[in-house]
Parts: C-alpha cells; structure tokens; sequence
C-alpha cells in the first residue's frame, strides 16, 4: 500500500502546493521539484505564468526568449508582456563616412537590424502558429515605453520590424482571450493590424492612442474594422488617449482621431455595412479615457447613446473625461453629452456592478452636486452596485452622507471618495449604512472637529488634535467587514510648487488601528501641507 501511494505521489489540492511553494528557500526549489511532480508543476506556473520581456536588444533577454521554446515552459506560460524600448538599440547605423568615402561619392550603407535581435526573432520572418505550442497563453500586452528621442527612428525600426510583429499577433491568434496595445497612434495608423488578423475567441481589447511625433496624418483605418471584426466576441472594451512623448511636444491632434473611432464605433449601427456585424457587440465592461477640453461636442454625441445600447449586460463602466486645464471654468451645462450620461445613460444600467466616473474638473460637482447624486440615486443598480469610485470630483461631506443614507447600498464593497473638508461623522454614517464595506478610500483637502461649533478650529493644513481626538474617541468594532482604509490628506489639488511635502503630523496607522482593529492594511497619506514662496 505504502509503494502504490510513492507510487502516484501526494495528491494534494494546488492551493495547498501555492502554500508550500511560498516557504521554499529561493533557489532549493530545483532539488524538489525535480522528485515532486505536483510540486514542479506549482513552480514553473509561479514562475513562468507570466512572462515579461522588455528591451529585446539585450543578450540576457535574448536567451531568456529562446529559453521559452522548452515544452515545460511553453505549456506553463499564460501572459506575455512585451515591451518595446528606445527603437535606435535595434537598429545597426552604419560608421561614419570618411573624407575619402565623400571624395569618391560612395554610398553610405543602409540601417539594418542588429544581428542577435533578428536571429531572435528568425521564427516569425515567416507566418507561423505558435498556438499549439504555448497552449496556456491567453493574454498579451503589447507596450511602447521610450524617450523622445526614439521617434526619429520610427520609419526605420518599423519597416524593419513591421513583418515580425504581424507575424507574431497572427502566431498566438487562436487561444488568446485578452489583448492589450498601448502603443503609439502611428503603429495603427501604418498598418500594424493586418486586415486578416482575426483572434476567435478574443474577450477583452484595451487599446491606447496617442502620437510620438508631429508629423504624419493620423488615419488608423484599420482600427475600427479590427473591433467590429470581433463582435461576436468581445465583451470588454477599452479605449484610452495616452500621450506617448514624455511632455507634450507633440500636438495632441490624437485625440482627433481617438473621437472619430469612437464616434465611428457608435454610429456603425446606423451604417448598413457595419450594423450586421457590430449587433453582435454585448459589451460587459466599457473604458473610456479622454481628455475633453480637445473635444467638440458633437464628436462626444454619440457616447451616451452607445453605452445605453449595452445597459441590459453593461457590469463595469470606467469614464475618464475630464479637463486637465486648471483654471477650467466650464460647468456641466456646457457638456451636454456628459449631462445626458448622468440624467439618462448611467441610470439605465440595469446590470451595472462597477461605476468609476471623473468629469470634468475636481470642483464640477461640489457647487452642484445635484446632477451627480440625482444618477446614482434613480438608477436601477444601487442594490447591487459593488464598486463606486468618486475620487476625481470633490464633494461636499454632507453630500456624501445623504447619498449614503437615503440609498440602499446593501452590496457595496468598495468605496472611494472626495471630499472638502472631513469630520468623524462620515465614518459613523459609512459604518452604520454599508455594513458589507471592504475597502475604503477618502482623500481630503482638510479635517476638522466633529463639532467645529464648539470652538475647533478649522486645520485645513495640519490635522487637527481635536480631528484626533474624535477618531480615538471612536471605535469601529462592529464594522467587521472593513479591512482595508486609506486616509489622504491633499491639501492642493495641482502641483504648484515643487516644494510641497507631505505633513508630518497627520495620522500614524498606531494612532488609528484601534479605532479600526478589522482592518488589516493601512494607506495614510499627506501631500501640499507646506510650500515654497518667493
């Protein structure tokens, strides 16, 4: 009995090899897992699940890569991140001409790539399938991360490179569920996505755009086809506008672009061509970032419209449309896409699990907060909402409160908020109304008494001992659910000076962690408490 069990090994559920593998010494897993059939398993999942390979021009990355052709490692690998570095380090430059190559009028030879980076890459010179032999692998981010100086190498890299990174999306086409391309506006606009490029069982797209240089158009006419292409499909959709330079040198004529691919994606359905395929489209998530103040207002028309048409399985919404300017002035009167999101859009999401919204400017909503309480407060999902991120617009605390108190949020579980000035009496109302309340997030401009009447002053710099007092004369007990709380304490809302640090005197996790002994991890923060002034 006792050889039949050697035999077939120690059969144990994976969570518990995750446990054991955690204890082994770095390094001595190899005298194990040489013996431990489950235990090698557990190791190269933790190891290899998810590779990373960035600057490929590098040898170490280099026999990394072709380390990855073992079948043990292959079948184990289930993301691949693969970052893209400056593009001149792939490239081999010719040496510089001498007085005699000039005197007789000799050609200078071309840029070619360097020579390890493309024996690398010798498998994808050609159309290939990597599916049968990365079987696992279902996510895929494709990253540009480089310095300015990198653009004027673009043309060059990419008519060297392009073949290889068609080859390799088409090679890793038939498993992959999750795509993510943040890359700059010009890979799409000179044809990166092949238009046969098709992945059968892709779920979730999350694409960036943004331009690294100023020259070119911005025409990405494949990109539009490349999303309706994948209807039947797709239930997760990310659309973001990233600036790819590090300032703004560049003119931010993406966002141009970045509207008319939104706005091609929503009026497809009213185009013959398009609405058969795009019908399919059941979005379960939706992202949007953008920066509006570059936006007309009848490019952005159209959003509101097309998230209404996915509010039967719409779970995640994420809108980041604000206006970074700092002296913005502009109200939500101004923005009638964005008050027809809150009035009519947002509410009708009967599936909505997760809402994650930034408007306009910080302050947008605490002159008015009405239109913003009025959404969450007449929308179907508030019963079952788990998430609700407010951490961009500033509110009112007593705002804060009547949300809480006059909705059920009986599922909510994570929370974060902004407010103007913060008493102890938001974590009396938080604690007695959301008593599933896991995680949550408050950032403040100031903290004050719990009764300022009473003679508090107001510390809108330094917490205040009286702000203190009130927490530890507290105690939360009886909210168990809570485990996590971070508290932040920003005093300005923009970088105005490079001086400012953080207050030295704001609360400590030791002060506090009686106030809540169910939380496990703490985040307290200050910034901008002093400055620099000429």
């Amino acid at each position: 009995m006792a050889n039949s069990n050697l035999e077939k090994g120690l059969e144990l559920p994976d969570e518990i090899w995750m446990r054991i593998v955690q204890h082994i010494p770095s390094g001595r897993e190899g005298q194990l897992y040489g013996v431990n059939r489950s235990l090698f398993y557990i190791v190269m999942a933790t190891r290899y699940g998810r590779v990373q390979i960035s600057s490929l021009f590098k040898p170490r990355v280099q026999r990394m890569v072709c380390g990855l052709r073992s079948p043990y490692v292959a079948n184990s690998i289930k993301e691949i991140e693969f970052t893209l570095g400056e593009f001149q380090k792939y490239l081999k430059f010719p040496k510089s001409q001498s007085k005699l190559d000039r005197l007789f009028n000799r050609p200078i030879p071309p840029i070619e790539p360097v020579l390890s980076v493309r024996v690398t890459l010798e498998p994808l010179s050609t159309e290939v399938d990597f599916s049968s032999q990365f079987p696992s692998l279902h996510t895929v981010y494709l990253l540009y991360r480089a310095d300015c100086f990198s653009a004027q190498h673009y043309s060059t890299f990419l008519t060297i490179y392009k073949p290889y990174l068609q080859n390799g999306l088409k090679s890793i086409a038939k498993n992959l569920r999750s795509l993510t391309f943040d890359i700059p506006l010009e890979f799409y606009r000179d044809g990166i996505l092949k238009k046969t490029l098709f992945f059968p069982f892709l779920e979730a797209l999350d694409m960036s755009f943004g331009k690294i240089s100023r020259k070119g158009n911005v025409d990405g006419s494949d990109v539009a086809p490349f999303i309706i292409r994948h209807s039947n499909t797709l239930t997760k959709l990310a659309l973001r506008f990233r600036d790819h330079t590090p300032s703004f040198w560049a003119q931010l004529d993406g966002v141009e672009y970045f509207v008319s691919l939104l706005g091609s994606l929503c009026g497809a359905s009213q185009n013959s061509d398009l609405s058969s395929s795009l019908h399919a489209l059941s979005l379960s998530e939706l992202t949007v970032h953008l920066p509006i103040h570059y936006v007309r207002q009848r490019e952005l028309s159209a959003l509101p419209n097309f998230i209404k048409r996915h509010a039967r399985t719409m779970k995640i919404l994420d809108l980041l449309l604000h206006d970074p300017r700092v002296n913005g002035s502009a109200t939500l009167a101004d923005h009638p896409p964005i008050s027809l999101l809150l009035s009519d859009s947002i509410p009708s999401l009967s599936a909505l699990k997760a809402l994650h919204i930034h408007f306009l400017y910080e302050e947008t909503f605490l002159r008015d907060p009405e239109p913003l309480l009025a959404c969450i407060s007449t929308a179907a999902w508030v019963e079952s909402l788990v998430t609700l991120d407010l951490d961009f617009n500033r509110l009112e605390q007593a705002d804060v409160v009547q949300l809480v108190s006059q909705n059920n949020f009986s599922s909510l579980q994570s929370l974060k908020i902004k407010v103007k000035t913060l008493t102890t009496a938001l974590f009396d109302t938080l604690a007695h109304h959301l008593p599933l309340l896991q995680s949550l997030k408050i950032t403040t401009k100031s903290v004050q008494a719990k009764y300022p009447d009473q003679g508090a002053p107001d510390t809108s710099i330094l917490p205040s001992s009286l702000f203190l007092a009130d927490l530890q004369a507290s105690c939360y007990s009886h909210w168990k659910s809570l485990s996590s709380l971070a508290l932040h304490l920003i005093h300005r809302s923009h970088w105005d000076s490079w001086y400012s640090v953080g207050d030295p005197n704001w609360l400590t996790e030791s002060q506090v962690r009686g106030v809540f002994p169910t939380v496990i991890t703490f985040d307290l923060y200050s910034w901008g408490s002093y400055e620099w002034s000429d």
